[in-house]
C-alpha cells in the first residue's frame, strides 16, 4: 500500500476541513457585523427623527418671537392690533403663522426623509449579513467536497499502487 497517498489524502481532508471552518467562520463574523451596523442606522435613524423635532420647536419659539417683535413694533407705530381677521396685523400674524407651519412641516419632511435613507441602509446591511452567511456555507461545503475529492484521488492512487504491486513507501 502506497502510505504516501494515503498521508496525502488524510492531509487534503484535514486542510479542506480547517478551510471550511475559517470561511463559515467568517461568514458569521461578516453577518455579525451588517447586523451590528444595521443596528447603529436604526438608531441613526431615530435620532435624526429627534433632532428633527428638537429643531421644529425652536424653530416654532425663533417664529413665536418674531411675531411678538413685529407685533410689538407694530404697536409702538401706533398701528392698532385688532382681533379682527381682517385687520392687517392681525393678516400679517396669520401670514408668520402660515410661514411656521410650513417652515416646521419641512424640517419633519427632511428628517423623515433622511431617516428613510438610514433605515433603508440597514436593511439592505441586513440583508448583506444573511448572504454572506449562504455564501460562507456554500464555500465551506465547495471546500470539503474538493478535499473529500482530492482524497478520493489519493485513495484511488494509494489502491491503484497497491494492486499492481507497488512499494508501500512509494508516493
Amino acid at each position: 500500500m502506497c502510505y504516501g497517498s494515503i498521508v496525502s489524502g488524510v492531509m487534503n481532508m484535514v486542510g479542506s476541513g480547517i478551510q471550511a471552518y475559517g470561511q463559515y467562520s467568517q461568514a458569521k463574523a461578516e453577518k455579525k457585523a451588517a447586523f451590528r451596523q444595521a443596528e447603529l442606522e436604526t438608531m441613526r435613524a431615530a435620532e435624526a427623527r429627534s433632532q428633527a423635532a428638537d429643531a421644529a420647536l425652536e424653530q416654532g419659539e425663533r417664529r413665536r418671537q418674531l411675531v411678538a417683535t413685529g407685533l410689538a413694533g407694530a404697536a409702538a407705530n401706533g398701528v392698532a392690533l385688532n382681533a379682527s381677521p381682517l385687520d392687517t396685523s392681525s393678516m400679517w400674524e396669520q401670514d408668520q403663522e402660515a410661514v411656521g407651519a410650513y417652515e416646521t412641516s419641512k424640517i419633519e419632511h427632511d428628517a423623515d426623509v433622511q431617516a428613510w435613507g438610514f433605515l433603508s441602509n440597514a436593511d439592505m446591511l441586513r440583508y448583506q449579513g444573511k448572504m454572506a452567511t449562504y455564501a460562507g456555507r456554500y464555500k465551506a461545503w465547495g471546500s470539503l467536497l474538493s478535499g473529500a475529492g482530492s482524497a478520493a484521488g489519493s485513495a484511488s492512487s494509494a489502491y491503484s499502487s497497491y494492486t499492481s504491486g507497488g512499494s508501500a513507501y512509494s508516493s
